[in-house]
């Protein structure tokens, strides 16, 4: 009778196992497919969307609120550019917790008040030029109106965590942040 027990046991432990696995390789497919989105088709439609471009401006104004354009289910505030290193990539508007959204994204902030805090993922096509980044790069934001903001590499530093108050320490017009290995890359930036 005691074996039956062991047995059943075992049995539907399997199972939930089995279960559980098929869970986890649904949630990381669909996270691959929302990484796997044609960054070129992505920025091609934005550029498309934007009218011209012109100066951006960071100022104290009372609607900091950024525009959005939606494609394919996504919302995306504007394109980061780092013209030295011939890399476009769209931003999301909004930072998904569960890591299951589009990165990079707006974690916090706004582009209009110097404020704005981007994250990313440290992948081919993505964060991947975070820790190659050099003090005095050049990196740029155009919001989805067509102004575009100029901004200098200022201070790139570790911690071992991205919380709020890490990621806004430091005065800072622009930040953005990624994970490599078990420990975060945060960069601030300077409006040119």
């Amino acid at each position: 009778m005691k074996s039956k027990t062991v047995s059943l046991i075992a049995v539907s432990l399997g199972i939930l196992l089995m279960i559980l696995s098929a869970v986890m390789l649904t949630v990381r497919q669909i996270q691959k497919a929302k990484a796997d989105v044609d960054i070129a088709a992505v920025v091609a439609r934005m550029e498309k969307a934007m009218p011209g471009r012109s100066a951006g401006i960071i100022e104290k104004r009372s609607d900091i609120g950024m525009p959005s354009i939606e494609i394919d289910g996504t919302d995306f505030i504007g394109l980061l550019e780092l013209p030295g290193r011939n890399t476009v990539l769209p931003v999301g508007a909004k930072w998904d917790a569960a890591g299951l959204g589009f990165r990079p994204a707006r974690y916090l902030g706004s582009i209009y008040d110097g404020t704005l805090i981007i994250g990313g993922r440290y992948e081919s096509g993505g964060f991947d030029f975070a820790d190659k980044l050099e003090i005095g790069e050049e990196i740029t934001f155009t919001d989805m109106t067509g102004r575009l903001f100029r901004y200098t590499v200022n201070r790139i530093r570790h911690s071992d965590n991205a919380k709020t108050e890490t990621l806004k320490s430091g005065d800072y017009d622009l930040t953005l942040f990624v994970k490599k290995d078990s420990r975060f890359l945060i960069i601030g930036c300077k409006a040119a």
